[in-house]
This record gives C-alpha cells, sequence and structure tokens, in this order.
C-alpha cells in the first residue's frame, strides 16, 4: 500500500530496553545464513518504528540476501551513540537528542541516510492549567505563535533533555521566536546557559519558560501527576500513556508549527573506520537496509511484528505507533540525495538545532562533512 506522505515539500522532497550485549565481533545472533567467513556487521537498534527498517530487514533476511552477516542490538540512543563512536557498533539508528555527535571536531561517525521524518515528539498541555488550557490542538497546520510564546512564558514544561523531544522543543521556541520581536521572544535556561542560543538576544526575565529536564521518560507520566507542570514534551509511548491517562491534549508537533527549515529527522549513522575498512560489507548492508525502508513504508503492521520479535515479545504490538511520521522509500531517498535534493537541508537543519542547544560549543564539522549518502545512493540504485 502507498501511504500519503506527511509534510507537502517535505515527503517530496527512546529508552532502552535490552541489555547491553557483548560489545566485540562476536554477537551470538548473526544473520541467519549471512556471509559468515566475512566481517559480520553489528547494527544499533531502538525499541519503536524509528529504525525499524533496519529490525525488519534483519527479520525478514534481506541482509542474508544481499550477502552479509548481521548481528542486533536493541539500545537506547545515547548507548548506540557512544558504541558507534568507540567503534563497538558499526551502524545504528539515532534519533536527533544525540545527533550532535555527527558534528564534533574528531567524530567517527558520518550520516549515511534519513529513516524518517518524524511527527513523533509533541508538545502536551495540562487540561488544569490556567496557561495551558485554552490552546487550541494541534489536529492540523496552525500559525498561533504568539499565543503559544505568551502561554510558554513563565510555565513549568517538563522533558528529557537526552531524547529528540527536548531537540523538538528547542526548534518549536526557535520557531516561535522567528515570528515574535526580540522582547517578546521565549528562552530557558539549562546549566546555566540561557537557550535558544540563537535568534535572541533580549533574554526577558518575564518571557523565561521554567524547564525541568531532570527526567527521563519511564518516570514522566509519575511525575506530572502532582499538577506542577502545565506542559510536558514527549514522544512515543510516554507520549501516548501521557495522553490517555492524564487527559493531555497536543497542542505543537512538527506537522503543526515547524517549518521547512526547522524540520530535523532521523537518521543511520555508520562508523567510518569500519565503512573504510569493510566497504564490500559496508555496501551489501546499505543495500539490506534500503529494502527495508521499502517494506516498513508498504507494510508498517508486519514491521511492527518484527520488532515485536526482536525485542523478544516483552511489548506488545498494541502500544507501538505505526505510523507517528513518513517512512521514506527508496525511490524517495534518490530524490532526497539527488542534486539539489533536501538531504543536506535536513542535515543543516540538526546542525543549526544542536548549535542553538546545550551542546553549542561541540559544534565544529559542516553538514557536508558529517555526511556522506554515497553508499546510499549506490545501493538504490543497484535496486532500481
Amino acid at each position: 500500500m502507498k501511504k500519503t506522505k506527511l509534510f507537502g515539500l517535505l515527503a517530496v522532497g527512546l529508552l532502552s530496553v535490552a541489555g547491553v550485549a557483548s560489545c566485540g565481533n562476536d554477537n551470538p545472533n548473526p544473520t541467519p545464513g549471512g556471509d559468515t567467513t566475512g566481517y559480520t556487521v553489528r547494527m544499533g537498534l531502538q525499541n519503536n518504528m524509528g529504525g525499524a527498517c533496519g529490525t525488519v530487514a534483519y527479520t525478514e533476511g534481506f541482509f542474508e540476501d544481499e550477502g552479509v552477516s548481521v548481528t542486533q542490538q536493541v539500545l537506547g540512543g545515547p548507548v548506540i551513540a557512544q558504541n558507534l563512536l568507540q567503534g563497538q557498533l558499526d551502524v545504528g539508528f539515532l534519533g536527533n537528542g544525540v545527533a550532535w555527535n555527527y558534528f564534533t571536531a574528531d567524530s567517527k561517525i558520518k550520516i549515511v541516510a534519513i529513516d524518517n521524518i518524524t511527527d513523533d515528539d509533541r508538545l502536551l498541555a495540562n487540561p488544569n492549567s490556567e496557561k495551558a488550557k485554552n490552546l487550541p490542538a494541534a489536529d492540523g497546520k496552525l500559525d498561533n505563535y504568539e499565543q503559544l510564546a505568551d502561554a510558554l512564558a513563565g510555565a513549568n514544561v517538563l522533558f528529557n533533555p537526552t531524547t529528540t523531544p527536548a531537540t523538538f522543543f528547542s526548534s518549536l521556541v526557535t520557531e516561535i521566536n522567528s515570528h515574535l520581536e526580540d522582547s517578546e521572544r521565549i528562552w530557558w535556561e539549562s546549566a546555566n546557559v540561557k537557550l535558544p542560543a540563537t535568534g535572541i538576544t533580549a533574554y526577558s526575565q518575564d518571557r523565561k519558560i521554567n524547564v525541568d529536564n531532570n527526567i527521563t521518560e519511564a518516570n514522566m507520566a509519575a511525575s506530572l501527576r502532582s499538577g506542577n507542570y502545565d506542559f510536558a514534551v514527549a514522544f512515543g509511548n510516554a507520549a501516548s500513556t501521557i495522553q490517555t491517562t492524564l487527559n493531555y491534549k497536543i497542542v505543537g508537533r512538527t506537522s503543526s508549527h515547524l517549518s521547512t527549515d526547522k524540520i530535523v529527522p532521523s537518521t543511520w549513522a555508520v562508523n567510518t573506520d569500519f565503512a573504510a575498512a569493510h566497504p564490500t560489507e559496508f555496501a551489501k548492508f546499505m543495500k539490506g537496509l534500503v529494502r527495508g525502508m521499502d517494506f516498513r513504508h508498504d507494510d508498517p503492521s508486519k514491521t511492527a511484528d518484527a520488532v515485536v520479535e526482536v525485542l523478544n515479545h516483552t511489548v506488545e504490538k498494541e502500544t507501538i505507533d505505526l505510523n507517528p511520521g513518513y517512512w521514506p522509500t527508496r525511490e524517495d531517498q534518490l530524490d532526497y540525495i539527488k542534486d539539489g535534493g533536501i538531504a543536506y537541508t535536513y542535515v543543516e537543519n540538526i546542525r543549526n538545532n544542536h548549535l542553538g542547544g546545550d551542546n553549542k560549543d561541540k559544534i565544529v564539522k559542516t553538514a557536508a562533512e558529517a555526511a556522506d549518502f554515497s553508499y546510499l545512493k549506490t545501493a538504490c540504485e543497484a535496486l532500481a
């Protein structure tokens, strides 16, 4: 089935749930029938549909078909990033929360594919908050930036600083501020640093947002039951739990408020030492991954079955959001990475997002230096 694309132009153009397995090249669960005489590619996955093109490529035997042996570990985003940087994983799915690692001076990872254009991150309003309760639901495109700014100024907001909701919140505030005079722009503080770091100079005290980011998604709903927060920023199962048990309403998300130059997709990363040492295995891996992308796009339900299988049935399929964003196909990827395509715009968006965040001083590399889509292009063309 061909799913309707989520964002006009964009469509054209996490939690750790499993223990860390062996970090060497001896994972006990290699792809059945893969090329066991060669190098076994070590892949990092997460526990949701993000990156599930790799999950379903693993369970459906696409890597095996392409002649490469692959092992998988289900981990949280920060752990995947750390293991990739240290050479303990070769490839992995990364959300934008840890994507600043692509741009550090000595980074050993590069972006090799856009995984999805997510709409999963949500600004959630407390129905009992005087500041939040009158905001409209984000059911479509909205332009109530001044209203959002007034509601957020002085509000208490809760989110995890290490996952994609944090970078979504940064993008949302930057978008809101772009529609306001400097004195009316909103901001918050993290570790005594005023954020966003760009697009604002006044930092008016009466426009400050009171952010509490000493939290994980697993504990968020319990903290919100105190009634001390006006807003939460969350994604995935955590957001769904907050909505269903606490009646919080979605008042902001990517599709409702962010313009093209603020969209930050999730990505696939490769350790550059691995890519240089094992180009044949990496090329075969990318072909299997692209086949997984088409499969996820066409059959998200069966892809969710693969997620449940890899998680050893520790989650129920009903808890997995099948369509929290747009799942690019092989054809989409070729369109993204063509001359003048949107791929490097997305990479630039990721870089700019983190230039306005906690890790701004670590951002050194350019978008062009942080990405390499050549293997993706070769894989997509080979599968045509």
